[in-house]
């Protein structure tokens, strides 16, 4: 069994365009199965089987405007190394022009930074020249970027929250729990995630957007995590 995990950005992935693609995966012979949300509007998995990655790449890349595709294995889906760039990606600034701020120069240097960016000059020498000009700023601008200007780009804490999350449900599946009888049985958990200030701005609202998670966790086949789609409605058991 494969995956195919499609990614958008802003809430631009919606059921429809999940059935969507189930619907060109089955009509070239796939066996799609039951999607699983991996944060509502953004992200989700979709396992298949029947055919090769390469011709479930074929048929989804470009199936859906703005939407991303990623095949991959089933086996070792949850990964537990992320490389990535970082600025403008996993936090909103450039970390190098916020310090040319602090030293009264940051219109000349995001000049270079964003001919760098778009290829128009080498990018180590530019570098070297933007560093060069920020000689003799203080080493404590460093500190004082990092508290008042890094912010982390939306989506990123959902991302480091929902690993912790797999991690925690994976530790718990691993326990054997010992009966009366000699015999031993397993244990597993949902986890709902709602992240501070993307799903919700106070406690409560928090606490209702991850238990709205939770639900749908539980109702999706039990051991899983659910992220918040955020504005969730809490379902009452009876």
């Amino acid at each position: 069994m494969d995956i195919a995990t499609l990614i958008a950005s802003n809430g631009g992935l919606s059921s429809a365009d999940l059935d969507t693609a189930r619907d060109a995966l089955a009509g070239i012979g796939a066996m799609p199965g039951v999607v699983a949300w991996l944060d509502e509007g953004i992200a989700a998995d979709l396992p298949f089987g029947r055919i090769d990655r390469a011709g479930a790449r074929a048929v989804l890349e470009g199936l859906l405007p703005g939407v991303d595709v990623v095949i991959q294995p089933q086996a070792d889906r949850r990964k537990k190394l992320l490389v990535a760039d970082m600025d403008s990606t996993m936090i909103t600034i450039e970390c190098i022009d916020e310090l040319a701020d602090y030293a009264g120069i940051k219109p000349q240097i995001a000049e270079v930074t964003e001919r760098a960016m778009r290829g128009e000059l080498d990018f180590e020498a530019a570098l070297d020249a933007r560093v060069a000009l920020l000689k003799g700023l203080e080493e404590s601008a460093i500190e004082r970027c990092h508290a008042e200007r890094v912010v982390l780009m939306p989506g990123a804490s959902g991302h480091v929250a929902r690993e912790r999350a797999e991690a925690l449900r994976e530790g718990v599946r691993g326990i054997d729990r010992a009966r009366h009888d000699g015999h031993s049985s397993s244990v597993s958990i949902s986890v709902g995630v709602a992240i501070f200030p993307e799903h919700a701005a106070d406690r409560e609202g928090l606490l209702q957007a991850a238990d709205a998670a939770l639900y749908r966790a539980k109702s999706s086949g039990r051991d899983r995590v659910e992220m918040s789609g955020g504005a969730e409605v809490v379902r009452s058991e009876a």
